[in-house]
């Protein structure tokens, strides 16, 4: 797991103290948290290449535009 600061996946207000509560499903990783309530927490240090992945994963977007070869 990561030391850093984690946002929102949903860009919406940061958890309330009694919302983090972490489930453990078959969707855990160790680079995102998602919550009893389904939201989803990111680091903030990889926000974006990892908004973009789940973006992609829920069908948010077709394709990812980074194209990782050239970090």
């Amino acid at each position: 797991m990561y030391q850093d600061e984690f946002l929102p996946y949903d860009e919406g207000a940061f958890p309330k103290a009694e919302e983090l509560i972490i489930i453990d499903n078959n969707l855990r990783g160790p680079d995102h948290i998602i919550l009893k309530n389904n939201r989803i927490l990111l680091p903030k240090s990889r926000f974006e290449d990892l908004k973009e992945f789940f973006d992609w994963t829920f069908g948010k977007i077709d394709k990812l535009s980074h194209n990782k070869k050239n970090r």
